[in-house]
């Protein structure tokens, strides 16, 4: 008890990273081969430039690109333009590149017109609360601490019936399976965060049945996986990333 305190007790914040983070771009020496790294000087202009051109031009499309997707649209953009500066290019593939890590998904899975990735002066404020050797389990267990005993784990919902209270005479009933016997509890609100494996087997019973439009997206949602790593050093001389920086984002040839 009291492992995440100096986590939870933390009040700095953190923004997406192409706001917050500094830029270096990667280049191969001519003569010897080697690859080399420098900070980008003008990297927060030229992104606003680079990908701040992009959403302008989206915005001008308007309905001209419903049912692109942003790798199609980029495309486009890209031959419109008709650049041959390899550093923007590399600075689009890069947002591309964040946005696929935000999603878990391919540019080419992610709708133009329904998804508003990083708009000029967008902000999320949020804790950073990734702490080394704890990992996001223990943080669910210190969030869940105070409703231990509310809790009621191996339980397998299989029907929330709102019907009582969308007509007003009740409220929402919810059914579950726990050693072999049916259960039911009633609330006013049921919040289901249920994975989409769940929803697309269908093993939970909503009642009403969940809208058509609803259900077809989420039979036709597909997701990946993202995998983080932390990487620590005992010799503060040794880091290979700026230690004042929360974010850093790498440009390559």
């Amino acid at each position: 008890r009291g492992y995440l305190d100096p986590v939870l007790g933390n009040d700095m914040y953190t923004a997406v990273p192409l706001q917050t983070g500094i830029f270096y771009r990667q280049s191969r020496d001519e003569d010897s081969g080697e690859l080399t790294s420098a900070v980008l000087e003008d990297g927060e202009e030229r992104m606003g430039d680079v990908w701040g051109g992009f959403m302008q031009w989206r915005d001008d499309r308007g309905d001209d690109l419903d049912g692109e997707s942003y790798a199609d649209a980029i495309d486009q953009y890209w031959d419109n333009c008709g650049w041959t500066d390899d550093e923007s290019l590399q600075f689009l593939n890069l947002v591309e590149d964040v946005m696929e890590t935000e999603y878990t998904a391919d540019s080419s899975q992610l709708g133009v017109r329904e998804v508003n990735f990083f708009p000029p002066g967008y902000t999320i404020m949020s804790h950073y609360t990734g702490v080394p050797g704890m990992g996001f389990g223990n943080v669910a267990a210190k969030y869940a601490e105070p409703f231990e005993d509310d809790i009621s784990l191996n339980s397998k919902v299989t029907e929330i019936n709102s019907v009582g209270f969308m007509d007003g005479s009740g409220d929402t009933v919810v059914k579950y399976e726990k050693n072999g016997e049916i259960e039911e509890i009633k609330a006013k609100t049921v919040l289901v965060t249920a994975s989409l494996g769940v929803l697309k087997a269908g093993t939970i019973d909503f009642v009403p049945t969940m809208p058509e439009w609803k259900q077809e997206v989420i039979n036709e949602m597909g997701f990946g996986t993202v995998n983080k790593c932390i990487m620590s050093w005992d010799d503060d001389d040794a880091l290979v990333w700026p230690a004042d920086k929360l974010w850093f984002l790498l440009m390559t040839p």
